[in-house]
């Protein structure tokens, strides 16, 4: 028997004042679930603004997070960012 599972998945990405992706953020989860990538394409950049960096990370995260955990009953509803 075929058992078919669904996922919900996310992207999101912080960018430069002139546009310019500098890191991506992709979520992926399910049922029983959940991973996180953060993928780095500016290494300068986010060395250079890493508080604002972090708090869109954060932001991004604790999102996820609250839908997880709305929409799956994850236990993640409880992570805040910051």
């Amino acid at each position: 028997m075929v058992e078919i599972k669904e996922q919900t998945t996310l992207r999101a990405d912080v960018r430069d004042d002139g546009g310019s992706q500098k890191v991506m953020l992709h979520v992926s989860y399910g049922e029983k679930m959940m991973n996180l990538t953060v993928e780095v394409l500016d290494k300068a950049y986010v060395t250079q603004n890493v508080k604002n960096v972090a708090a869109d990370v954060a932001a991004f995260f604790e999102a996820v997070c609250r839908r997880a955990a709305d929409d799956c009953a994850l236990p993640t509803g409880s992570v805040k960012a910051g």
